[in-house]
């Protein structure tokens, strides 16, 4: 058993590309994770770990070069009518998609002229000479946040092309994104290095999709994951992490922590200051108050 554990940990690595810290935390929980799984259940788990997508730092980089010479490769893209931003923040708060797109310029060597937090600051006169708009992210969990965005945006959107640059998209998201082409008639290229289907989709261990599914959710619970972690958000059902983080779509139990449950890819949550909190109670007090008007 020590030799086929060592084994599933070396070619977990190796199909990774990479060793860093997390690979070694990996390492080091593998053991005490799988413990935490019924005997007669842990090659399910097993299986889904051969499917889990771990990005190192310099296989991602790796990944936003090759991205981003498939960029250049597409028709009508050039240094002279191509911008790059990231996908903007609902709360304001620096995200994952303005890390990676700091990345994405160091590592390809761009000028930060092109380079936007902000496109609505961009003037009338210079946006008639921009053709394509890209959008740099680390993944696309269920597509919710960039669809949303999209959306909310869209007449800016018009009659422009806009790329999605992520190293990691779930299907159901690409699919997603992808209908808001005909929605709202915009012209949407998604360019991802991996594209990944649902955990469950497909039958796993000799399992039927729904056997698998809810034999994982039980040992979810077992260890007391919350509800709304266990297939991860909107139920993605997604299997990655990346050197700096690991997103919430993932199945909570590679991620979720508690005093009974260390996982082998934790998410890095950082802590708020007092004063967020403010803001976020005058928010469920206002939200509060609508609902108790709507309802009268």
């Amino acid at each position: 058993m020590n030799n086929n554990f060592n084994t599933l940990i070396s070619d977990c690595i190796k199909k990774w590309g990479s060793e860093d810290e997390r690979t070694q935390l990996f390492s080091e929980l593998l053991s005490s994770w799988l413990d935490n799984v019924s005997v007669e259940n842990r090659p399910l788990f097993i299986e889904l770990l051969k499917k889990f997508c771990y990005y190192p730092h310099d296989i991602t980089n790796q990944l936003l070069g090759t991205l981003y010479q498939r960029l250049l490769s597409e028709k009508d893209v050039s240094m002279t009518n191509t911008i790059y931003t990231s996908i903007e923040s609902s709360t304001g708060i620096v995200n994952s998609s303005d890390e990676y797109v700091i990345e994405f310029k160091h590592y390809n060597r761009i000028s930060k002229y092109l380079f936007f937090d902000n496109i609505r600051k961009i003037s009338e006169d210079q946006w008639e000479d921009i053709h394509n708009i890209v959008f740099i992210d680390d993944c696309s969990g269920s597509g919710d946040t960039f669809y949303k965005y999209l959306q909310r945006n869209k007449q800016l959107f018009v009659n422009k092309q806009v790329y999605l640059i992520a190293v990691h998209i779930m299907e159901d998201a690409y699919n997603k994104i992808k209908g808001l082409e005909i929605e709202s008639n915009l012209k949407i290229k998604i360019l991802y290095g991996v594209i990944q289907k649902k955990a469950f989709a497909e039958s796993l261990a000799e399992l039927s999709c729904a056997e698998a599914e809810r034999i994982y959710f039980n040992e979810s619970k077992k260890n007391g994951i919350p509800l709304n972690h266990i297939l991860g958000y909107e139920n993605s059902e997604s299997l990655m992490a990346f050197y700096n983080n690991t997103p919430n779509n993932t199945l909570g139990f590679f991620w979720y922590d508690n005093d009974n449950h260390k996982s082998i890819f934790p998410r890095l949550d950082d802590v708020k200051p007092p004063w967020y909190m403010k803001n976020k109670k005058k928010e469920r007090n206002a939200q509060n108050y609508n609902n108790k008007i709507r309802s009268k």
